[in-house]
């Protein structure tokens, strides 16, 4: 996917690429009409845990909603509008085999997806549809395997790049924390990678809070026990929020000028994490995979946003929704681009788009990348797109090095892979 190189292109290309979508929002997993008449649609899937219990990404329909929204007034891709064809992963599991069979027989052209759990259940329902697929934040096995899988904003390149952000900031005593899972010992091991890819010689310690943890302090004290001059926090903006009053209380920050957090954008801050624990992030050091929340390319959607505050909707400002949007543009280039083909949009035509074209556009969000050639880290056949931004916290202010320059850090990963 080739994408514009300069900040200039990219605002513009991104208005440009908003500009082509005209929704009808649905509730459930129904194709329920709003604003589009009784003409022909392009049936867009929206999968996310829009009631779960814990409510991880329940701000991720709404985002997408408004998205569409934003630029429904302004014609449509090609004239015709986009019927967003929901369904609630509510939390559990079986759920995303029920949604993905229900996209797929609503005859939708996209799927975007927010699976916190079930997720490997997806793309084998989805790919005999073969119905593309793009996960908000994918962190490893069929998102990274299946042909109809498009990992443009992938999960694991991020929780590399947070260890390879620690290597590179020369980080002696690294820690990492994160919640006790399945996928715990998966982030380790990309850990150790990202420390290898940076030429670190150091050790990462690994600190697992126990599931479901709300007394923060016995793991606070666990974190900050060998005076860490560096501690990567891979942990949501709810779990964040509970997490970093009891590391504060350490005073851990406060012992050396020298300690930071390092990390990546959503798994160590946020724009609400900033604002509200000032002292502790100041200089953190962190890998984005686009452009911080802070570029003027994030404007329309800070403000779009801005009216889902006081809804208790989480993770609005996180990496998992900023990633459903970023998909959302790339899924709207893909299909403009079957359009000036003079192909009909179908599922299967904007598959092939996607799997043949060296310029599918997304508004510049993410750097110049095709789906033509991956880079092989591991068994991931289908990881596209490898480079990073990095950006540091300096008097509360969130900025990125060298103007946003973008840094592929794709091969030194696959060399410390072996």
């Amino acid at each position: 996917m080739s994408i514009s190189v300069t900040r200039l292109a990219r605002r513009a290309a991104a208005l440009a690429a908003m500009a082509g979508v005209v929704a009808l929002v649905a509730a459930g997993c129904s194709g329920g009409a709003q604003g589009g008449g009784d003409g022909p649609t392009i049936k867009l899937g929206v999968m996310g845990d829009a009631t779960s219990p814990i409510n991880p990404y329940s701000g991720i329909p709404k985002v997408i909603e408004l998205a569409v929204e934003q630029v429904n007034d302004k014609g449509g891709i090609g004239g015709v509008p986009i019927e967003i064809v929901e369904c609630d992963l509510q939390g559990v599991a079986d759920q995303s085999t029920r949604c993905s069979r229900e996209l797929a027989a609503a005859g939708v052209t996209g799927v975007l997806g927010q699976v916190s759990v079930g997720v490997e259940k997806v793309p084998p329902v989805l790919e005999p549809a073969k119905i593309p697929y793009f996960p908000a934040y994918a962190f490893g096995g069929v998102e990274y395997t299946s042909e109809i899988s498009f990992p443009v904003m992938p999960g694991v390149l991020s929780q590399m790049g947070g260890a390879w952000a620690a290597g590179k900031e020369g980080c002696k005593r690294p820690v990492l924390v994160t919640i006790e899972s399945p996928t715990a010992n998966q982030m380790s091991t990309f850990a150790d990678i990202g420390l290898k890819a940076a030429g670190s010689d150091a050790k990462m310690r690994y600190v697992f809070a126990p599931t479901g943890t709300t007394d923060w302090a016995p793991t606070a004290a666990e974190v900050v026990a060998d005076n860490p001059d560096c501690i990567l926090v891979y942990g949501s903006e709810v779990i964040n929020r509970t997490m970093f009053p009891a590391l504060e209380q350490t005073g851990w920050k406060k012992r050396s000028p020298d300690n930071k957090l390092v990390g990546y954008q959503g798994g160590v801050y946020t724009q609400n994490l900033l604002k509200e624990f000032p002292d502790l992030t100041e200089g953190l050091v962190a890998v984005d995979l686009s452009q911080p929340f802070t570029d003027p390319i994030w404007n329309d959607f800070n403000a779009m946003i801005e009216e889902l505050q006081d809804d208790n909707l989480t993770n609005l400002t996180s990496s998992f929704t900023k990633h459903s949007y970023i998909n959302f543009l790339t899924w709207v280039g893909a299909v403009e681009q079957v359009q000036k083909a003079g192909e009909d949009v179908t599922a299967e035509n904007v598959l092939k788009l996607l799997n043949t074209s060296e310029g599918v556009e997304n508004g510049g969000f993410t750097a110049p990348f095709t789906t033509l050639h991956a880079t092989p880290i591991l068994d991931w056949k289908r990881l596209f797109n490898t480079s990073v931004v990095i950006e540091d916290v300096t008097d509360g202010k969130l900025t990125a090095r060298d103007d946003g320059a973008f840094v592929n850090i794709g091969p030194d990963l696959a060399a410390a892979a072996g």
